[in-house]
């Protein structure tokens, strides 16, 4: 389940980070050869995005990403851009990063909720089913 969270994560982040490096070259028609090294998104927008800050820092260490001194988050290199430009460009990419973003949400939504089964008589007849939702944010 963590590696599904954490590979979710990445991908949000990677996605992310793909639109900047367009919206980029689109105001800049002088980089139109996907060679311009992008200027990245804030730390704190990555994380928005990200939903799980303590990834950002695996993701570093794991050279996918660099966090300058100005806490841009920027794909470690060109190859790994234009690499995760191709994959989120694939015809059903975002369908499958939300069908995996769906069931995660409905495996952690499984563990908020508790469910009771009370039992009135010896035959089982009068049964209560109760349940319980935890509506918190985690």
């Amino acid at each position: 389940m963590d590696e599904q969270k954490w590979a979710s994560a990445s991908f949000l982040l990677m996605q992310a980070l793909v639109k900047n490096a367009d919206e980029t070259a689109a105001s800049q028609p002088d980089s139109v050869n996907h060679s311009h090294y992008p200027k990245g998104i804030p730390y704190s927008v990555a994380r928005q995005v990200m939903t799980r800050t303590d990834f950002l820092s695996q993701l570093d260490h794991e050279n996918m990403i660099s966090i300058d001194t100005d806490y841009h988050i920027k794909p470690n290199s060109i190859v790994l851009l234009n690499v995760i430009r191709e994959l989120c460009n694939e015809p059903d990419f975002q369908e499958r990063l939300d069908s995996v973003l769906e069931r995660i949400g409905d495996i952690e939504s499984l563990g908020r909720t508790r469910e009771l089964l009370w039992k009135s008589g010896k035959d089982g007849h009068g049964v209560m089913n109760i349940k319980i939702e935890d509506h918190r944010l985690v």
